[in-house]
C-alpha cells in the first residue's frame, strides 16, 4: 500500500513504516505481520486488503463486495471494521454489496440501482418510499427490515398480538413474522404471552382455549399446523 511512497530502490522510510504498523493495528493484523498473504484465511486476507488501503491514508475508500464469500464471523468482523473506520477515523467508505440487510443497517446513504434508474437517500428514506420493494418486481415478495428478511405478502393472513417485553417479545415477534404471520399492535383473537419470572413458558390464547409451549419453535410449529 505504500509502494508509491518508496524511492527507486523500493525502500520503506520511517513514515511509511509507521503507516503500515498503524494499518495493521487498526485491522487487528499486527500478529500476522510476518506471514505471507497466501498463508492467511479468507477473512484475514480481506482485512489485509483493507490494511493495504489504510496504509495509503486515503480520505475516501472504495470497496467492491468487501464481505463476499466470507463466513458469518468474518463477515461481521469486516463490516464492524468498516463502520469503525467511518465513525472513529472519519473515512468516507463507498462499497458495493448484494447484502440488503447489511446495507440498510450500516450505510448512511444508499444508491439503489433499479431498472428505471438510480434511487438514492438514507436507508430510512428509501424504506418510506418503498424503493427496496422494487427489487422484487412482481414476484409477490417485499422487504421488511424490522424482521431482517423478505416476506411473502400472501402469507400474512393471521394477526397475532405479542404480550410481553424485552428480548422475549422481540425474538417472539421475529419468529412469528418469519412464519409469514402478521404481528398486530392491537389485541386480536390470538394472544401470545411471553415468559416472565413466574411462568417460563409461552402461553397462547385463542378462541379454542389456552396452550403452553416450552420454546418458540414448538409454538410456531403448532401455529403453522
Amino acid at each position: 500500500g505504500r509502494f508509491s511512497y518508496t524511492n527507486w530502490f523500493g525502500k520503506v522510510d520511517p513514515v511509511s513504516h509507521n503507516s503500515i504498523v498503524d494499518a495493521l493495528e487498526k485491522t487487528g493484523l499486527h500478529e500476522f505481520s510476518a506471514r505471507m498473504i497466501s498463508e492467511l484465511s479468507d477473512g484475514e486476507r480481506q482485512r489485509a486488503m483493507i490494511a493495504m488501503i489504510l496504509a495509503q491514508d486515503p480520505e475516501i475508500m472504495v470497496m467492491d463486495e468487501p464481505a463476499v464469500f466470507l463466513d458469518i464471523k468474518n463477515k461481521y468482523e469486516i463490516f464492524h471494521l468498516i463502520r469503525n473506520l467511518s465513525r472513529k477515523k472519519n473515512k468516507t467508505i463507498i462499497f458495493s454489496t448484494h447484502d440488503l440487510h447489511s446495507a440498510i443497517n450500516m450505510a448512511d446513504k444508499v444508491w439503489l440501482m433499479l431498472d428505471e434508474g438510480l434511487c438514492q437517500g438514507a436507508p430510512e428514506d428509501l424504506m418510506i418510499k418503498g424503493a427496496f420493494n422494487d427489487l422484487f418486481g412482481n414476484t409477490g415478495f417485499s422487504y421488511d427490515p424490522r424482521y431482517e428478511k423478505d416476506q411473502e405478502k400472501e402469507k400474512k393472513l393471521t394477526g397475532i398480538y405479542i404480550d410481553g417485553t424485552g428480548d422475549y417479545k422481540y425474538w417472539t415477534e421475529k419468529a412469528v413474522a418469519r412464519a409469514g404471520l402478521h404481528v398486530s399492535a392491537e389485541k386480536t383473537e390470538i394472544i401470545v404471552k411471553t415468559p416472565s419470572e413466574k411462568i417460563m413458558k409461552w402461553v397462547l390464547r385463542d378462541v379454542t382455549g389456552e396452550y403452553e409451549f416450552e420454546s418458540i419453535y414448538e409454538m410456531i410449529k403448532w401455529i403453522s399446523r
